[in-house]
């Protein structure tokens, strides 16, 4: 979901998770993600996001990760990781872009 300044939004109601700019390498990795019901290896996730390596791509979806943990008060993962397929987007939760 977007704001009017196309910030993408996670929301629960009307709560706001976190902001992610538009064009940023979170936007990119969680919209590579949703547009994948499998597993994105991680050094694809890398070139989405334009980072330079996996480390940093990993640090990217830890922090979103612990966000939406925080915000929503919740054990569930956002992400699902698999050593040698990369990750992908938690089938226990409903992610919606409108």
């Amino acid at each position: 979901m977007y704001d009017q300044q196309n910030n993408t939004l996670f929301e629960k109601g009307s709560d706001c998770l976190y902001k992610i700019k538009k064009g940023s390498a979170r936007e990119k990795i969680v919209s590579a993600l949703c547009m994948n019901k499998g597993f994105v290896p991680t050094n694809l996730l890398a070139k989405f996001a334009e980072k330079p390596n996996t480390k940093l791509t990993i640090s990217e979806i830890q922090k979103i990760s612990l966000l939406f943990k925080k915000k929503f008060d919740t054990d569930k993962e956002l992400f699902k990781g698999e050593a040698g397929s990369g990750y992908r987007i938690n089938p226990e939760i409903r992610v919606v872009n409108v």
